[in-house]
């Protein structure tokens, strides 16, 4: 590009050309995901809602997940917190419904997915659909394996009990539980 000096005369013609900064959201999913959106308001109202969600307005939250998902659906990441919203709301199922969405619209969030239900099943007391996910591999921290183990321990199952305290060791072995 040729540079020019501006004087206080007379100066040559000079043409700009500008190029707009794309929105971090346009540089996240394209700008074919933006066809006729504005990403500056789409923005604003993942603000609005994230906001919501912090101070615990759970119904406006879930509206404004909601809202941005109807608009922009490549944005699988949003069922996650729907799910988290939902699950605050002690909708369960249906957070269970909006994570399954979420992995199963992009397959790398199964392994923050299959986590997160096996502790809405824990929640739910549904402690024998969170031990089938978490024995699939599913993962789980420290604390879900150990719940289980308490779980199979109160049962009166002590081998089984001992497995699960193990999962929860080698996941933390200086973990003092």
């Amino acid at each position: 590009l040729p540079i020019f000096s501006i004087r206080q005369v007379r100066n040559p013609a000079v043409e700009i050309f500008l190029t707009r900064l794309k929105h971090p959201l346009e540089i996240a999913f394209g700008s074919e995901a933006f066809e006729g959106l504005d990403p500056a308001a789409i923005g604003d109202e993942l603000a609005v809602a994230d906001a919501a969600y912090d101070n615990k307005q759970w119904d406006t939250a879930l509206s404004g997940y909601d809202a941005v998902l109807a608009k922009l659906p490549v944005y699988t990441d949003l069922e996650l917190k729907r799910g988290n919203t939902l699950q605050e709301m002690e909708r369960y199922e249906d957070a269970i419904a909006a994570f399954e969405a979420g992995a199963t619209a992009n397959p790398q969030l199964r392994s923050q997915v299959d986590p997160a239900i096996a502790r809405l099943r824990m929640q739910m007391g549904d402690f024998e659909g969170a031990e089938a996910l978490l024995s699939s591999g599913a993962g789980g921290s420290r604390e879900d394996l150990y719940n289980l183990g308490e779980v199979e321990f109160a049962k009166g199952d002590v081998d089984a009990a001992a497995g699960w305290y193990e999962k929860a060791a080698a996941v933390d072995p200086s973990w003092a539980k």
